[in-house]
């Protein structure tokens, strides 16, 4: 049995995914859904050294070889060597990809950061990606419920999954490099609660903003994201969900100023006709603050799969910011809604609906891009 060699990586031709501040020296830090890295090598055993940290809620890792997913585990505080395969025949060449399945958890320490690989062979180059995809989302998108029985109704992190989620069938489809930038229960104007501050556009610019506090912000996560570092071809959008399900929860009152924000319905149940102003400002603003950061990029913005109330306000927001802006390059695309056997746990879309949902973006991407 030939010995392992341990390589930092920083020494090995390895693809990055997720957004990052990685500067190709020392440890890799990963902070979104999905993040993570990928390898090809020749060798019969892998191992990963990496370090975790949180307060509340673990840190899960997923692995999959030759894109078939082999394993996913809870992770322990602290630093840890993990097989990622052994036994193999060493003279065939593995793709391997790592990656994290929880998202950034607010004041969370949440660490994941990836120290060494070590293996019995050789470490390869990976070839470039065919095209870069970015998917920006809520609960969805952060695949909320994709791995938890259907009655399961508990808020733990082992129910989160990206392994069968439908940016990674897309990505697969497309032979895509792609990031996740979500948050569970967050929105485009508001949270599900009717939080103004629990909004995807409002961290949209920072490395990652859903991960605050003053031991994460140590960490670069508030930093200013350097968007010039990578430039998606496609922007994907799966915003709306919560913004509509604000309309039905109580309002929120801000606990420093104690201002209420509220989203209302009208007596008939229709949508309030300020309520609806504000989403859809808040809709134009992030259409905009996202072409700005990728001035090239096909933006789609997408809704349905946990319902479409919104759908009729959100094709008059998308009309009015081509007439206004000429941006011709934005479109809308209603996604699958998630019935029956679809769903996972806690009401929200399971494998099935993932990969309608999927299948949805790739014949999009086959027809438009």
């Amino acid at each position: 049995m030939k010995e392992l060699m341990t390589l930092g990586p920083d020494e090995i031709p390895l693809h990055l995914y997720g957004r990052n501040n990685w500067k190709g020296d020392g440890p890799i830090e990963l902070f979104w859904s999905a993040s993570g890295i990928e390898v090809r090598v020749a060798a019969s055993e892998l191992w990963v050294r990496i370090e975790t940290e949180y307060d509340q809620y673990e840190q899960w890792l997923a692995v999959e070889i030759n894109g078939c997913p082999v394993e996913r585990m809870m992770l322990k505080r602290g630093g840890q060597d993990i097989c990622l395969f052994r036994g193999m025949n060493a003279q065939t060449v593995k793709t391997v990809r790592l990656f994290k399945e929880m998202q950034a958890l607010g004041e969370d320490p949440s660490r994941f950061v990836i120290h060494s690989l070590s293996a019995d062979g050789m470490f390869l180059p990976v070839p470039p990606k065919s095209m870069k995809i970015e998917f920006v989302g809520d609960s969805i998108t952060s695949g909320e419920g994709l791995n938890g029985a259907h009655d399961e109704m508990d808020w733990i992190p082992m129910v989160f999954g990206t392994c069968e989620h439908y940016a990674n069938y897309v990505a697969k489809a497309m032979d895509a490099d792609y990031h996740l930038i979500s948050q569970s229960g967050w929105g485009t104007y508001c949270g599900w609660d009717n939080n103004p501050h629990t909004t995807l556009p409002g961290i949209y610019t920072k490395v990652c903003g859903a991960a605050s506090g003053a031991e994460n912000a140590l960490t670069g996560t508030m930093d200013e994201y350097d968007f010039a570092s990578w430039q998606p071809d496609v922007i994907f959008i799966n915003l709306g969900t919560n913004d509509e399900g604000a309309f039905h929860n109580p309002p929120y009152t801000d606990p420093k100023t104690e201002r209420i924000y509220a989203q209302l319905l009208n007596s008939d149940g229709t949508y309030e006709e300020m309520s609806i102003r504000r989403f859809c400002r808040a809709m134009d603003d992030f259409l905009a603050l996202v072409r700005m950061k990728n001035p090239n990029a096909k933006i789609v913005w997408c809704y349905g799969a946990l319902g479409d109330g919104l759908m009729p306000y959100m094709e008059r927001t998308l009309r009015e910011y081509r007439d206004r802006t000429g941006d011709t390059n934005v479109d809308l695309l209603r996604l699958p809604n998630t019935t029956g056997d679809a769903f996972g746990s806690r009401f929200h879309p399971g494998k099935e609906a993932h990969r309608h949902m999927a299948n949805t973006l790739i014949a999009y991407l086959k027809r438009e891009c």
